[in-house]
């Protein structure tokens, strides 16, 4: 007889999470939870009382991980477009729902992937004014975020080579046709 596996919080949490990050926040069920997790309902009532408790902690969790993307990309390594995009687009490729629910959704944040430090460097190491730093920063920002949105539809597919030389061919677009 086959040793019987025991279901604890922390392998429902994690179905939770996985299922979440394949069907979207709204996709949240005892059922299809247990199916994720390959139990029945169970075990999932035996560790939490409702599910509105397992949807409150994977939620945290996902918005763990957002805070966690916002602020790597806020850093001082992705004030570089190229490192930016590639981040992006990754995003938008590998964590499809994700992507959508905080990036495409009613609860889009805007500023995900926004970095004052993109638009210093501009100043610093290409002589901008604010102004014009700031123009190419929106446009090469609202370039990164299309092709992620093409990226997460599957109108395209990742190709990071590819996606760093159109990338890098807009951004000198971009910048010889705003001038200093």
């Amino acid at each position: 007889m086959a040793a019987i596996r025991k279901i604890d919080k922390d392998s429902i949490l994690d179905a939770a999470y996985n299922l979440v990050r394949k069907e979207g926040l709204g996709s949240l069920s005892a059922r299809k939870l247990a199916k994720a997790a390959s139990c029945s309902t169970q075990p999932i009532y035996e560790n939490f009382n409702d599910m509105g408790m397992i949807i409150e902690l994977t939620n945290k969790r996902v918005q763990e991980y957002m805070d966690s993307l916002k602020k790597n990309l806020k850093g001082r390594e992705y004030a570089d477009y190229i490192k930016k995009g590639i981040a992006v687009y990754e995003f938008a490729n590998d964590e499809r729902m994700l992507f959508r629910h905080f990036v495409m959704g009613d609860s889009a944040d805007r500023e995900l992937f926004t970095n004052e430090q993109s638009v210093e460097m501009l100043m610093e190491t290409e002589g901008y004014d604010e102004d014009k730093a700031k123009i190419i920063d929106k446009k090469v920002n609202d370039h990164i975020l299309g092709n992620a949105f093409l990226l997460n539809s599957d109108y395209i597919q990742f190709d990071e080579n590819y996606l760093k030389e159109e990338l890098e061919e807009y951004l000198q677009f971009v910048k010889a046709n705003i001038a200093k």
